[in-house]
């Protein structure tokens, strides 16, 4: 069995800069009509909505309906976890970057593009094999 099934791991990356789109836009269309932290609360609805859907239906193609609780349940665990590292790692490699002496602005980006590396790995193995189990042999 392989590990990473190469076309479903597109497929995950694209859903997953579709989501940051649909977040994007989301926050964008809110603002025109609320504050900014209400549009962001709108964003990230729209985000990990957006996010569940193509997960599910484009990048794993689970087309099954009748667990969609434990499912769900298990997808926002996962992206839960995902974005503990996430932040964990941006954090660690900022301070890691100024610590040597690099540019703050640099160190920002590099930290936000760590974490959400960290992010999307973490994202696509727990997605594989424990939300929704498309890994020939189910789960670890």
């Amino acid at each position: 069995m392989a590990a990473i099934d190469l076309r479903e791991a597109l497929r995950f990356i694209a859903s997953g800069g579709a989501s940051t789109l649909f977040n994007l836009v989301a926050v964008a269309v809110a603002r025109l009509f609320m504050p900014y932290d209400v549009a962001l609360l709108c964003g990230i609805a729209a985000g990990i909505s957006s996010s569940y859907l193509l997960t599910k239906m484009f990048a794993f193609r689970a087309r099954e309906w009748a667990s969609v609780g434990g499912e769900a349940a298990r997808f926002l665990a996962v992206y839960g976890f995902g974005t503990v590292l996430y932040f964990l790692t941006a954090v660690f490699v900022r301070a890691q970057m100024v610590a040597q002496g690099a540019d703050l602005a640099i160190s920002d980006f590099a930290g936000v593009i760590a974490g959400a590396a960290v992010m999307t790995v973490t994202g696509y193995f727990g997605h594989r094999y424990f939300t929704y189990r498309t890994a020939k042999g189910g789960a670890l």
